[in-house]
């Protein structure tokens, strides 16, 4: 502004500069960015980031939920497994007494001479009928001949059967078990247990045989709730097979009674009296987290397995859900990526169309002296009105009378401003006519450089731009700006419609479990669809979650003001918190005064059940022995509300 020459040399370069932009030389700075990094290229980075991180969230989450059902598997087996070999050895046990009770009994008779075979017979009936898995009760004597029997088969002989032999040579009376073997007089699959007898003088008079039915064996086995593809084995300690549930033919001529997983094998080997594994079954090639345990007093022991495909059944359901919304929150993502990129591109080039014009348009100088009334405009200045060089000679009362009416009185006010000291320069933003008859705006910059005696201005020096290009290119922001608040409310609009949409679906499925479960007595089936239950409840809290958000971004989110019981509230809370104490082996509890039990309120509970929960879990959580407390209080009123005070330690 003070040397109008310097300005006037510094317009034409940046008339050259505008040339070459003109005719297609970018600047250098930009040429290298565009080069080497696209403009999307940033918004495209974000979004992968984000989409990696919700894929990695989302593996994340099933994994730890799928380490959760094999463990929860692993315990269901060991437990079980536990369970059958007390029951399997108690009824061992019970056989074992049927035979001792037969022994004594026989024993007696040859003492009193008293060895007649009714009597006998009837007795070995009674006593059989205490074990129903017994399918008969018989005394051999020494050389093997059925003397007496609870199905009145006498006279057979066993002296070939191994158990026979090993109980003869053992001089101690103790359980032989035999078999599975095809009985002689049933003709089905039966196991021997058998007790060698001594007479009082210590002689060998024969032995007592208890016959098991394995299908009664199988009956225990099918009572367990394994699912479609559980597995319930009973072995010898040499791995050979006693009975399998379901039952699958097995010759010994293929060597199949023995055949068993390496896993197992090894792990036996390691670790004989229990062990959890997983493999593939050897008979029907089904993999299962597998759970073995060893009879305390007999040469057995049951191995229980649940098929991995039954117990992840929930988490591939849950996985194929969680699945779908990743890719759903994934191409949101993308597509608002797209958006702004969209945006942020038109912005970019309004940008560098304002920077070319700034850089290719030449300013117009002009210097008004005051006090003569008289006013020097440069030939720029009648250029951007449409003159010829010379031709622009317009006076300071011309100038006014180009000016838009509308912009008059800003002008002068921003003027009047700058005279009086108000403002250190003068700028100001109005329309003048073109020559042709058209308005252009101009942005006029200028200061006072010489003031009189009675310090009113006499010389004003300053320049005019033509900023009409970069009025459009304001209009072109605004519209861009426009363009991103719409694509974000389309995103938030598109997450409520998804939301809504899964909830309808859900909420029937929610409502026919309810239906079913009403219903339904079977324990089992009762328990199942409460899971189902419970996995639709929280989906649903998942679903009404994303909802939320979409509320919170589009500005309509509430608190609700409903009537509901704090009793009702905590018993809920302790349901969901509760079992992840149990499972870390640590204690919740609530801890709240009785006056507060059944008091009324009035307010969210859903949003103060998520507050409780998310203090509650966290705690849980992070909390590795000893217990996690829940205490309420009463607080101080306040405007005549109920104030609860709640921590947690």
């Amino acid at each position: 502004a003070e040397n109008p020459l310097a300005s006037t040399v510094s317009i034409r370069q940046a008339a050259a500069r505008a040339l070459r932009a003109k005719d297609g030389e970018m600047p250098k700075a930009d040429a290298r960015h565009s080069r080497f990094l696209p403009d999307w290229a940033p918004y495209g980075v974000v979004a992968a980031l984000i989409s990696a991180c919700v894929l990695g969230v989302a593996a994340a989450a099933l994994w730890v939920e799928a380490e959760r059902n094999r463990q929860a598997a692993e315990t269901t087996t060991q437990n079980l497994a536990l369970v059958l070999a007390e029951q399997i050895g108690g009824l061992f046990a019970r056989a074992d007494l049927l035979a001792q009770s037969a022994s004594n009994y026989y024993v007696h008779a040859l003492r009193r001479r008293d060895v007649d075979q009714d009597p006998i017979d009837a007795f070995l009936a009674d006593e059989v009928r205490k074990l129903p898995e017994a399918r008969s009760l018989r005394i051999l004597d020494e050389n093997g001949v059925a003397l007496y029997g609870s199905d009145g088969q006498a006279g057979m002989n066993f002296a070939d059967r191994q158990y026979f032999i090993e109980a003869r040579a053992d001089p101690v009376p103790r359980p032989v078990f035999a078999g599975p073997l095809i009985g002689r007089v049933s003709n089905d699959w039966t196991l021997f247990l058998v007790r060698r007898i001594d007479a009082a003088d210590g002689r060998f008079v024969g032995v007592a045989s208890v016959t098991l039915r394995l299908d009664g064996l199988e009956r225990i086995f099918s009572r367990l709730d394994l699912g479609p593809g559980g597995l319930v084995v009973l072995r010898y300690d040499d791995l050979s097979l006693v009975v399998r549930h379901p039952h699958v033919e097995v010759s010994d001529a293929d060597g199949g009674n023995r055949r068993v997983s390496s896993e197992l094998a090894s792990l036996i080997a390691r670790q004989p009296e229990a062990g959890t594994y997983s493999a593939v079954a050897a008979l029907d090639n089904l993999h299962r987290v597998f759970s073995y345990r060893r009879l305390a007093d007999y040469p057995f022991f049951v191995v229980v397995g649940r098929a991995t495909s039954d117990y992840m059944a929930d988490w591939r359901r849950n996985a194929a859900f969680v699945a779908l919304l990743a890719v759903l929150t994934i191409a949101v993502t993308f597509l608002a990526a797209w958006q702004l990129s969209r945006s942020s591109l038109r912005l970019k080039a309004a940008e560098r169309r304002w920077r070319f014009a700034l850089e290719g348009s030449a300013q117009g100088v002009w210097d008004i002296d005051v006090a003569r009334n008289a006013a020097y405009w440069s030939a720029r200045v009648g250029e951007q009105l449409g003159y010829a060089e010379g031709e622009y000679r317009d006076t300071l009362d011309e100038r006014w009378a180009r000016m838009h009416p509308d912009d008059r009185a800003p002008t002068q006010a921003a003027i009047a401003r700058h005279h009086a000291g108000e403002d250190a320069s003068y700028a100001a933003e109005f329309r003048l006519r073109h020559r042709d008859g058209h308005y252009i705006w101009v942005e006029s910059r200028g200061m006072v450089v010489e003031k009189g005696p009675d310090g009113q201005p006499r010389r004003v020096i300053g320049t005019d731009t033509d900023i009409s290009e970069r009025k459009r290119n304001e209009t072109q922001l605004i519209e861009a700006r426009l363009d991103a608040e719409a694509a974000n409310r389309a995103k938030s609009a598109f997450l409520a419609n998804m939301s809504h949409e899964l909830r309808t679906p859900m909420n029937a499925i929610m409502g026919m479990t309810s239906l079913i479960l009403r219903r339904v007595d079977d324990v089992a089936l009762r328990e199942q669809l409460g899971k189902i239950e419970q996995a639709s409840r929280h989906l649903l809290d998942v679903i009404n979650n994303i909802l939320d958000i979409s509320k919170i971004e589009a500005g309509h989110f509430a608190l609700d003001c409903v009537d509901f019981c704090w009793g009702g509230l905590a018993d809920r809370l302790a349901g969901l918190v509760a079992p992840r104490a149990v499972a870390k082996g640590i204690a919740f509890t609530i801890e709240a005064p009785p006056e507060i039990e059944n008091l009324h309120l009035n307010g969210d509970p859903v949003r103060l059940m998520q507050i409780l929960l998310n203090l509650a879990g966290n705690a849980v959580k992070f909390t590795a022995a000893g217990g996690v407390t829940l205490r309420v209080a009463v607080g101080e009123p306040c405007g005549g509300d109920v104030v609860l005070r709640c921590e947690v330690a």
